[in-house]
C-alpha cells in the first residue's frame, strides 16, 4: 500500500513515512522524522517544528538546514489541522505512540513521549519533555507543564493546569490541577466494572493498592506506572 499525500504538503529532507499514511492538503513534515503506516495527518498540521526554546538555533529545515532530535511516530494516529508537533531538543526525539488522536490545534513540545492510545482534544498544550503514559485523555484547553508526568488511564479535564505529576486512573481538575478521584469513566471504557472501579479510588488516594478484578491489560498498566 502506498502513502496519500496531497501534492500542496511540504514533505522535507530526512521524512521516511511508511505506508498507507494521508497527508492533507498543506500540512508540513520536516525532517529528521520518521512516521509508522496508516497515520491521517490533516490539513495544515506541521509535525518537526524546531522546539521551543530562544537560545537554539531554528534551521530552516524546509530548505535543507538540519538540526533537532526528530519526531518518531507510530500508527493509526489522528493528527487533526492547525496542530503542531515540535522536534525534540534536549533528552531525544519527541514521540507519538499507536493509535492516539490528537485534535486541532494541540501544541506537543520538544521531547514530550505520548504513548499508546491517548486523546489530546483540542488547543492542549503539552509542555516539552513531559511524558503522556497509555490511556489517558487530555480534554479541552488543558495545559501540561514541561517535565511533567500523567499517570496512565488519567483524565484531565477541560481547562485544567496541570504544574506537576499527576497520578495514575485518577481524575484531575482546576487550575492548579488537583485529583479528585477515579477517572470513573475512563475506566469503565477500558472495560473496568464497577465494584472494581470502586475499589480504586483507594489506589488514586494512595490508600491501597493495585486492586483484583481489574481487566489484565489495566492492570499491567498500573503496575508499570508503579514501578517506574
Amino acid at each position: 500500500m502506498t502513502n496519500n499525500v496531497d501534492p500542496s504538503a511540504f514533505v522535507g529532507e530526512g521524512v521516511k513515512l511508511g505506508t498507507g499514511n494521508t497527508v492533507g492538503p498543506y500540512a508540513v513534515l520536516l525532517g529528521p522524522c520518521e512516521i509508522g503506516n496508516d497515520n491521517w495527518i490533516a490539513p495544515h498540521a506541521v509535525v518537526g517544528t524546531p522546539g521551543g526554546h530562544r537560545d537554539h538555533p531554528h534551521p530552516a529545515t524546509w530548505a535543507g538546514e538540519t538540526g533537532g532530535l526528530g519526531v518518531v511516530i507510530g500508527d493509526r494516529n489522528r493528527i487533526r489541522e492547525h496542530t503542531k508537533v515540535a522536534q525534540g531538543l534536549l533528552s531525544g526525539p519527541t514521540r507519538i505512540g499507536s493509535d492516539c488522536l490528537v485534535m486541532s490545534g494541540a501544541v506537543i513540545g520538544d521531547g514530550a513521549v505520548l504513548e499508546d492510545g491517548i486523546q489530546i482534544s483540542a488547543n492542549v498544550v503539552v509542555g516539552g519533555e513531559s511524558r503522556i503514559w497509555s490511556r489517558s485523555y487530555l480534554g479541552m484547553g488543558a495545559m501540561i507543564r514541561p517535565h511533567t508526568l500523567i499517570g496512565p488511564l488519567s483524565l484531565v479535564c477541560m481547562g485544567a493546569v496541570v504544574l506537576g505529576d499527576v497520578g495514575a486512573a485518577a481524575k484531575h481538575l482546576g487550575n492548579p490541577a488537583t485529583t479528585v478521584g477515579a477517572n470513573v469513566s475512563g475506566l469503565r471504557h477500558w472495560g473496568c466494572g464497577e465494584r472494581a472501579i470502586a475499589t480504586l479510588h483507594g489506589y488514586v488516594a494512595g490508600t491501597s493498592g493495585i486492586p483484583d478484578g481489574l481487566p489484565d491489560d489495566v492492570s499491567q498498566l498500573l503496575a508499570r506506572w508503579d514501578a517506574r
